[in-house]
């Protein structure tokens, strides 16, 4: 379809890191005995998320346009998601991952962990789905770290 190969390396990274971050958080929850320490944690987990979301997003966009020949994509997240799931990637539909956009909206632009925080439930969800993604665009089994 492309003379293009898709680099996945930067979603790989980023996603790893995101489980590494989740991991952390769920560790500090247990503790519990420095709040600014569980701040801390948490705001990492959440720009981890942001920047899984960005790579994931721009990986997909990739693999659509070069592998699949998907063209006219439109501005934006849905039109891409919209695009795999007719695709057959996205296991769960479209419209489960316009929720992850409104949670990357929500936690691009609030910044007091009380709003987001109800949004922190998300995340291994989207981890979870975001592996999925992975091994259906690379056929390549997840690794964790």
């Amino acid at each position: 379809m492309s003379e293009f190969a898709v680099d996945y390396a930067g979603f790989e990274i980023a996603l790893k890191n995101l489980e590494r971050y989740h991991e952390i958080c769920l560790m500090q929850k247990e503790i519990g005995d420095d709040p600014d320490f569980e701040e801390i944690t948490l705001m990492a987990e959440i720009k981890s998320f942001e920047i899984c979301y960005a790579t994931l997003l721009k990986a997909l966009h990739r693999h659509l346009t070069w592998n699949l020949g998907a063209v006219d994509l439109g501005y934006g997240a849905k039109p891409i998601f919209r695009e795999a799931d007719r695709n057959g990637l996205l296991e769960d539909g479209a419209e489960h991952w316009f929720g992850y956009i409104e949670a990357r909206n929500i936690t691009s632009h609030e910044y007091v962990i009380e709003k987001i925080g109800r949004f922190l439930e998300l995340i291994p969800v989207f981890i979870t789905d975001a592996i999925k993604l992975y091994e259906k665009m690379t056929g390549a089994p997840w690794k964790s770290k």
